[in-house]
């Protein structure tokens, strides 16, 4: 830098030299009546970019001038130079600095006269460095119950504006562009799961972006009840309620719903085995906090025989907190006021569900509904044969002696990159019954990161 400022000192000065000695004395002494003095083209604001150590002015003169009253301002006495400091007639004004490397621009300016008189001032603006970009902290912690914001600052020289992935509604951000040093305070809403959950601010400034990572700590203390254990349908419920209206039994002409009260702390959800999928619904299926949803049922117009379900709500999935609900239907005008006695034993296994799957574990789900208490229940899986049973497969038992349940079954110790086949199965009075399904899994060949799990369930989170 020092030798091109020699350099460019040197030539400014022989170019001023030029200048001046090509006047006589003569012509030197005298005064113009009328002076001209026009730098680069009229403009007085000129701009220098950050990158630029070096800039030329021409002047259209045609007296003698002197560049007067410097203001380095904060280019610094040291970092803005000036030549040649004198001349006559048309010349060139060299300015000479340093590239701008700092988070804002910065601004000089200087005073050029002539002999008779004639001032203008000029003024020299190199803008800011490259974008840049400095964020207080990469990433923020909040409590389940957070209770206050977290603030941000940003700093750069350059205009930004933060967003959120689409769908993301628990972080608040209170300002969301600026171009300067900003603060910006970032609250979170209350976690309703037991699971940790992550997001991201993303700040884009110039061509460049910046990320924040947005962590908050799940619950630890899920609580779940519901109102109803049982629930009881027949025929003439829904055309003797007096407390259904009018528009809702022609909304659900041909069906019948009762009503459970959830009180929770946390996200639930309502899931229907699949084996009663075509004949319950419940409305919602899910919910937080404290809550309610209908159980809905479809006409039941078989002459003999009831039919029995289970409807399960769940709260929380690392440490699910469950309740099960008992949905019996008469035949077709067989309903009173008390459950009739089921004159036929009654046994329903509902599908198998894959939760997770890693390289040595699986975990499962499966629901089953009884009139009365059944035997053992659990899984049988093999590697070669895809129907699996209690006599040519092996067993895991999870319990006995239950009328309904929504069951939750690990396997472990499997071998890792092997097929597996895998199928529910409950012990009765009338023998073994199966879930109608066969569930197929394949091991992962090494260890995942929690996370990264096989997972066949998009609404279950990962086992950690």
């Amino acid at each position: 830098m020092k030798t091109i400022k020699y350099i460019a000192i040197v030539a400014a000065l022989t170019l001023a030299t030029g200048m001046t000695s090509c006047k006589s004395d003569e012509e030197n002494n005298a005064k113009p009546s009328n002076e001209t003095l026009v730098v680069e083209g009229g403009n007085k604001q000129i701009v220098m970019e950050a990158g630029d150590e070096m800039m030329s002015l021409n002047i259209n003169a045609d007296c003698a001038w002197t560049v007067d009253s410097i203001i380095a301002g904060e280019f610094g006495d040291d970092d803005f130079f000036i030549q040649p400091m004198r001349g006559y007639g048309n010349g060139t004004l060299v300015i000479i600095t340093e590239q701008n490397k700092e988070v804002f621009g910065r601004k000089a300016s200087f005073i050029l006269k002539t002999d008779g008189g004639l001032k203008q001032k000029v003024t020299i603006q190199q803008t800011s460095g490259d974008p840049i970009m400095s964020i207080s902290d990469r990433s923020l912690e909040y409590d389940p119950i957070p209770t206050s914001a977290q603030t941000l600052t940003v700093t750069t020289n350059n205009a930004w504006t933060a967003s959120l992935p689409t769908g993301v509604s628990w972080v608040h951000l209170d300002k969301t562009s600026g171009s300067t040093t900003t603060d910006i305070n970032v609250t979170v809403d209350e976690i309703m799961d037991d699971v940790a959950r992550t997001t991201y601010i993303t700040f884009l400034y110039g061509g460049s972006s910046a990320r924040v990572k947005v962590t908050q700590q799940p619950k630890t203390n899920i609580w779940l009840s519901v109102d109803r254990n049982e629930l009881y349908f027949s025929a003439n419920e829904w055309n003797d309620d007096p407390n259904i209206p009018d528009w809702e039994k022609e909304q659900w002409e041909h069906e019948q719903y009762q009503m459970v009260n959830v009180t929770s702390n946390a996200n639930w959800r309502v899931y229907i085995p699949s084996s009663a999928s075509s004949w319950v619904w419940a409305e919602p299926s899910q919910g937080t906090g404290n809550g309610e949803f209908r159980v809905m049922c479809s006409p039941w117009s078989q002459s003999v025989g009831n039919r029995l379900t289970s409807v399960i709500v769940v709260a929380g999935t690392q440490s699910p907190k469950q309740c099960d609900i008992l949905v019996q239907q008469d035949t077709n005008g067989s309903g009173g006021d008390e459950p009739q006695p089921q004159p036929v034993y009654s046994l329903t296994v509902g599908d198998l569900t894959s939760m997770y799957v890693s390289n040595s574990s699986a975990d499962f789900r499966f629901s089953f509904v009884s009139n009365q208490p059944v035997g053992e229940y659990g899984l049988v899986y093999d590697m070669g044969n895809s129907q699996p049973t209690v006599d040519n497969a092996e067993k895991v038992v999870k319990g006995q002696g239950a009328t309904s349940g929504a069951v939750l079954v690990s396997l472990n110790d499997l071998h890792p990159h092997h097929t597996y086949y895998v199928r529910a199965f409950v012990t009765g009075n009338n023998g073994v019954q199966y879930s109608p399904n066969v569930v197929t899994i394949t091991t992962s060949s090494s260890e995942l990161e929690p996370g990264e799990s096989d997972n066949p369930d998009p609404t279950l989170a990962p086992r950690q």
